[in-house]
């Protein structure tokens, strides 16, 4: 019975999702006339545009493949939004930054430090505490840290 009602659940978060995504993805299309005005090629940057603009005070976001993303989830902590992501499955996910239960559904909480730091001991809290420290590329998009970090800087 619970497998049923997490499948049903897991359906409609995916209708939304979809149905959402169109809006995302096109944010100045006239869906009336069916024609776009114009269109914004980076999707989680016109995402955390639209987060960094809005009224709500709390919202649950519900981000599809393709959204995960520490910056993303970054800004909707900074905003105190709760969200939920489908994540990839592929070697290249985010999934394998970490240990997760393995099986098909699970919901995990985690605190995550997130740092561009390569001293030898942030490195070995990477590799043993892989669901508490992150390490990011200075190549990658991440608007609440600098590109790049000092031996000296805190985490």
């Amino acid at each position: 019975m619970l497998d049923q009602i997490k499948a049903h659940l897991l359906d409609s978060i995916n209708d939304i999702v979809s149905t959402a995504n169109q809006f995302l993805l096109h944010p100045k299309k006239d869906f009336s006339r069916k024609s776009q005005l114009t269109r914004n090629l980076d999707e989680r940057a016109a995402f955390i545009d639209m987060l960094k603009t809005s009224s709500f005070k709390q919202a649950l976001v519900i981000m599809d493949r393709g959204y995960e993303s520490y910056n993303v989830m970054a800004h909707c902590q900074e905003r105190n939004w709760s969200y939920i992501i489908r994540i990839r499955d592929g070697n290249n996910s985010m999934k394998t930054s970490f240990r997760l239960p393995d099986t098909p559904c699970f919901d995990e909480e985690f605190d995550l430090n997130i740092c561009r730091k390569q001293t030898n001991v942030m490195k070995e809290l990477y590799r043993d505490f892989p669901n508490q420290y992150h390490f990011l590329p200075h190549n990658a998009s991440f608007d609440l840290l600098p590109n790049s970090s000092r031996k000296s800087d805190p985490l």
